[in-house]
């Protein structure tokens, strides 16, 4: 209940309510809930294979985004790693060679249809191979190939991870 008078006294000032005996109207909470976390699908793609220096081939989807950068077009691929009882999840931005860690995706699902639904907020990251938040020293990025050593608890799937565009 609380978190709905949160959104309820957030409606009152933003909209011009209809008073009722309850003493505000409930349709405008669920829109402002609704619209502040506004999430996305992201399509999964079939034409990667995930496997780690062993060649064991990893519980991992991949699924695709098109992003602007600064004004130039780019693609990102969001890597979701099932590491039981959890996940993990990884942007690589492919032209710019970022790797990083997307904004709370501990709020990411997958869909029944195998789409990964994400907050807007998750399209911004905070790039790990690169400046201040390094923890990936060794690493390729390209078009068809992809490898990094892994760190925390992406160590339980091996040191390194490969990525391979198969089409």
């Amino acid at each position: 209940m609380k978190k709905y008078l949160k959104y309820s006294l957030l409606a009152l000032l933003l909209f011009k309510t209809n008073e009722t005996s309850r003493g505000f109207d409930l349709a405008n909470c669920f829109f402002i809930e609704y619209a502040s976390n506004r999430y996305i699908k992201l399509p999964s793609v079939k034409n990667y294979i995930v496997y780690n220096e062993k060649g064991e081939k990893l519980n991992a989807y991949i699924f695709f985004n098109y992003q602007t950068i600064d004004g130039k077009n780019t693609s990102e691929l969001f890597i979701y790693f099932d590491i039981k009882p959890s996940f993990f999840v990884l942007v690589i931005a492919l032209p710019p060679k970022l790797i990083g860690i997307p904004e709370l995706y501990k709020t990411m699902k997958i869909d029944s249809l195998g789409n990964l639904n994400i907050n807007r907020k998750s399209l911004m990251f905070t790039p790990i191979n690169i400046g201040i938040e390094k923890m990936i020293d060794k690493y390729f990025i390209s078009e068809k190939y992809i490898y990094f050593d892994t760190f925390g608890n992406l160590k339980k799937v091996g040191n390194k991870v490969y990525i391979k565009k198969v089409n």
